[in-house]
């Protein structure tokens, strides 16, 4: 049932319609707010779950007496509509006005809407099936209403009490529900809502609400824990919540970007905007929403287990520098980090090591930059805008993931397979929602800085290759320039390779390490990534089965039990992850680490580790 939340400033005694209309609409829950502030806290901090939203989120806004624009409860309510239908689309958001409730058939369409959107999304199904616009988004019941929306400007439900009156009347639900399609439409600007005014929004939040007292856990215990949490390789995601996972991200990409800052002062662009602890936390809180968090495999644990895995890359082959909480065993338990006791005296972010030796912003930069040593340390090296860069295309680098694959999207004519002519097609859409859709809005002026001097490369370009990079279609591919970049060890022939393809290829193979590096973790953590990976995977195949008629009227979970954190306990839940582990680690997985790590003699744990697997994967039985 919809849940509705309630803004309201008046004190005064309402009138009877609004009262009675307030009553008529149909709700499992609400919630009371008396500051906009506070009820944006709210809709963040339900990133922390686990599901998706299988319901309508009803807003209803009183008018403010203040309306100064410069504040959040300022802003006018058509400002508080646009701000909560860009920021929490995911949320299936409806907003109205208090007024509103004083209309009878507004109060109906609204209900009406609601109950449309709860009949697509009580199935995984049917959520899946409207994201990817694959077909009726109601297939189990007997409304009839399509989820795919054409990629061109319309006129935008940010405004107007109309809208939703006339968006009832026709496919209503479209303007509710994000698919992968609103979402590139939203992206690419074809909405009434300007990219400036959203970036005002997100200015107005920044300036008004501290992130870390969302966290559901900020106590400095537990931060500590999760300074040590990020530092192992054997990086426990499953036993984090999503909002320890905000912090684990947090943790890496303020270390990373407090080195550029400190080893590249004098480099730094003027006029570019470096983002304080609160604002790159609401960058991270940004990201997470974007993620379907209803995905067993693809979602925001994924993207930040990537990322962890980018970030331990990049500290090994000392492109970062290392710091005090950092595990030196690859193989280490990281049982340690949650039985150990944390007082309030630990750190509560990672600590640069003292005297690692120089580090340089203009390692294999053309012009007068520093002269390339022999040693593999330095040629392994990537500038710290483009280490920093990589980590940011890793935490974005599979937003909106519907949950499907390439091959199903292009098999079903999907609108985004369509759009990007069946070639890297996931890939293309988390690039540009990730671009434009977040980071133009968080972070603008950071995606036109320049990482490479003579090709004037910049930020955007290194994020968007780096996504791109991640197609499993293109893997063979990126194995065969492994055998080039073998060649960049020796010292004549690195000195004539061209400086932006060695960047690309580098930030490239480390991201698609990164992505399949779950049979490279520790047996018990690659275990549970292979468990929900199997998840993903059947859900796959069911919804398959729904598509070809050949199954009906049965739905695949909605939720599913807590990972186990035995590998035990995993394989008595799923006795079957023995082949497709083998399959994988044959035919992708040990080609790739094992040419890394001849590439990165730093990174020849990764291989070691895969055998480790392989041998206990054949052995099961």
């Amino acid at each position: 049932m919809t849940e509705v939340l309630r803004l309201r400033y008046r004190r005064s005694e309402r009138k009877q319609t609004e009262i009675s209309g307030y009553d008529n609409l149909e709700k499992s829950e609400e919630r009371m707010f008396g500051r906009f502030g506070e009820l944006i806290e709210y809709l963040y901090s339900k990133g922390n779950s686990e599901e998706d939203s299988a319901h309508a989120t009803v807003v209803v806004v009183d008018e403010s007496r203040k309306r100064d624009g410069n504040t959040l409860d300022g802003l006018p309510y058509e400002d508080k509509k646009a701000l909560l239908r860009f920021f929490f689309a995911h949320l299936n958001m409806i907003v109205i006005s208090s007024e509103d409730l004083n209309h009878s058939d507004i109060v109906e369409d609204v209900n009406r809407i609601s109950r449309c959107v709860e009949m697509m999304s009580v199935t995984r199904s049917g959520r899946v099936a409207t994201w990817t616009g694959v077909g009726k988004c109601c297939a189990q019941s007997s409304v009839d209403c399509y989820s795919v929306m054409p990629l061109s400007p319309q006129s935008s439900n940010e405004s107007s009490n109309e809208q939703v009156k006339l968006d009832c009347q026709g496919s209503a639900v479209i303007d509710v529900v994000q698919s992968m399609t609103s979402m590139l439409r939203t992206s690419l600007g074809l909405t009434q809502l300007s990219f400036e005014r959203r970036q005002y929004f997100y200015r107005l939040i920044t300036s008004e609400i501290d992130f870390l007292r969302i966290l559901s856990d900020s106590s400095r215990s537990h931060l500590s824990r999760l300074c040590h949490a990020v530092g192992q390789w054997s990086f426990a995601a499953h036993e984090l919540s999503n909002d320890d996972l905000v912090y684990c991200v947090y943790l890496m990409l303020k270390f990373s970007l407090d080195y550029y800052v400190s080893e590249c002062s004098s480099d730094i662009p003027q006029g570019l905007h470096i983002p304080s602890s609160n604002e790159l936390l609401a960058l991270i809180f940004t990201v997470r929403d974007t993620y379907n968090n209803g995905n067993p495999f693809h979602n925001f644990r994924h993207a930040a287990d990537v990322l962890q895995a980018c970030f331990y890359f990049l500290v090994r082959l000392k492109c970062l520098p290392s710091f005090e909480q950092l595990a030196a065993d690859p193989n280490g338990e990281e049982l340690n980090v949650f039985t150990y006791t944390f007082d309030n005296k630990e750190p509560t972010v990672l600590v640069p090591k003292a005297d690692q030796g120089d580090s340089s912003c203009d390692v294999g930069s053309s012009g007068a930059g520093k002269k390339v040593e022999d040693d593999l340390k330095t040629l392994s090296h990537l500038k710290p805008l483009q280490s920093l860069s990589l980590l940011l295309a890793a935490l974005g680098h599979d937003v909106g993931h519907p949950g499907v694959t390439n091959a199903f999207l292009t098999k079903y004519n999907t609108p985004t397979s369509m759009l990007y002519n069946d070639r890297s097609v996931l890939e293309s859409f988390h690039a540009c929602v990730f671009v434009n859709r977040i980071l133009l809005v968080t972070w603008p002026d950071l995606l036109t800085v320049v990482v490479e001097e003579e090709s004037k490369y910049t930020v955007r370009n290194l994020i968007v290759s780096s996504i791109l990079a991640t197609d499993m279609a293109e893997h063979f591919d990126y194995v065969r320039q492994l055998t080039c970049y073998k060649s960049f060890h020796n010292k004549e022939l690195f000195q004539g390779i061209n400086q932006l393809d060695y960047v690309k290829l580098t930030t490239s193979l480390l991201i698609k390490c990164a992505d399949i590096s779950n049979v490279t973790r520790p047996l018990r953590v690659s275990s549970q990534w292979a468990l929900v990976l199997a998840r993903e995977f059947d859900e796959i195949a069911h919804m398959e089965s729904v598509l070809s008629a050949s199954l009906q009227h049965v739905s695949i979970p909605t939720i599913y039990p807590k990972i186990p954190y035995h590998i035990e306990d995993v394989l008595l839940v799923r006795p079957d992850l023995r082949n497709g582990q083998i399959f994988f680690i044959d035919t992708f997985a040990e080609s790739l680490f094992g040419s890394v790590s001849d590439a990165w003699p730093q990174l020849t744990y990764t291989k070691d580790i895969i055998y480790s697997n392989k041998s206990f994967w054949i052995n099961f039985s």
